[in-house]
């Protein structure tokens, strides 16, 4: 279900209308069941009345941190109340707000009802898939943002969308705790490309372990997390293999009928912008690409098709657009040769970036000023 925005807010230094979604509001708020839990550490209670913090006030600071974070965020259309949400690095979250009374959450916490009955806003936010180290800091920070609305964004190690999403001493991350077959030691000191595309080519082959293989080509293609020469070597790989191009097609194809699950797909994404990106590199420049191949043909019309729909998938739009500014920066010939957005959709994603999606709105004016686009 589209987010419906309730407000606009002008611009006055570009004259633009923002819109801003507005979630929850005190006149829509459900109130809380009668069987509902409120142990865990996703949970908060604010008193408006007393904490001066409106139910206005925490949506509008919901969805200014979706926006600066990067969060593509839908209204869910089983449960009144409650928007569902994807980080850039995959993890799906729900957050639901419920309206209670404070004799109500007394009894909830098995306390002595208190004298004063006022309105107690419940948020809680859940993990629904995805690392549990990234949610955990994802949702460290919004709790904090709605309560004072300092939104955090400054300290880049707690921003999920420049986070490392990969650390083998995570509970959720440890690849080598997943795959005890494998030599844990490989991913920690094997600096060889070659050896981790068999082992990467190993794991994309077994139905049961192709998240693992997805993650670690994102990692050893992270040009932030590896050694340029192993990047190379894996970016080399990704663009020129015919099998594991066949594997990664099956999930950007697979994504649009359901049968791919959408971290599988950004993965995918995420592979392609960052292995493309390295193209300029001097040894890359003796590989080719054959850019008529099916693999790449079906990948650009999933590009276009990701940043024609901005306004649905910004994520998806946001390493789309990434992916095909790679491929613009690389070669003039290139870019006669193969479709590019126009310059309209690029402004399209533009403006519906700076309303929602931080993320969008930097790839598509990165790609309109090398274009030779001013944006102000």
């Amino acid at each position: 279900m589209d987010i419906r925005f309730d407000e606009t807010i002008v611009d006055g230094a570009g004259g633009i209308v923002l819109r801003q979604p507005r979630f929850w509001t005190t006149e829509t708020l459900r109130p809380l069941p009668t069987l509902y839990c409120l142990a865990g550490h996703g949970i908060v209670r604010i008193r408006p009345e007393v904490d001066n913090v409106s139910v206005e006030i925490i949506s509008d600071r919901a969805a200014e941190f979706f926006r600066l974070y990067s969060i593509a965020v839908r209204l869910d259309e089983s449960s009144s109340g409650r928007v569902v949400g994807t980080t850039t690095s995959g993890v799906q979250c729900s957050i639901q707000l419920w309206r209670s009374t404070r004799n109500e959450v007394d009894l909830h916490d098995n306390r002595e009802p208190s004298p004063n009955s006022s309105m107690t806003v419940i948020v809680h936010i859940q993990r629904m898939s995805g690392d549990n180290y990234s949610f955990v800091r994802t949702r460290r920070n919004f709790l904090e943002a709605i309560q004072t609305g300092n939104m955090g964004i400054a300290r880049q190690e707690d921003d999920p969308s420049t986070a490392p999403t990969y650390n083998l001493d995570r509970e959720e991350g440890d690849i080598g705790r997943q795959l005890p077959h494998l030599d844990r030691n490989v991913f920690l000191y094997d600096n060889d490309p070659y050896r981790m595309t068999g082992i990467c080519h190993q794991l994309l082959h077994n139905p049961t372990e192709q998240y693992c293989g997805l993650k670690i080509l994102s990692v050893m293609t992270d040009i932030s997390s590896t050694l340029l020469s192993e990047v190379d070597g894996i970016s080399r790989f990704v663009l020129t293999d015919a099998g594991i191009q066949q594997i990664l097609m099956g999930h950007l194809v697979g994504y649009s009928d359901g049968s791919t699950p959408m971290m599988f797909h950004l993965l995918t994404l995420r592979i392609l912008a960052q292995s493309l990106e390295h193209m300029p590199n001097l040894r890359l420049r003796r590989t080719t690409v054959d850019w008529n191949s099916p693999f790449w043909q079906v990948s650009l019309n999933i590009f276009h098709q990701h940043v024609n729909e901005n306004h649905t998938k910004p994520l998806e739009a946001s390493l789309s657009i990434r992916c095909l500014r790679a491929i613009h920066r690389w070669s003039s010939t290139l870019t006669d040769m193969l479709p590019m957005p126009t310059e309209a959709t690029l402004w399209a994603a533009y403006h519906e970036g700076r309303q929602c999606h931080s993320m969008l709105e930097q790839e598509s004016k990165s790609f309109l000023e090398e274009m030779g686009v001013l944006v102000v």
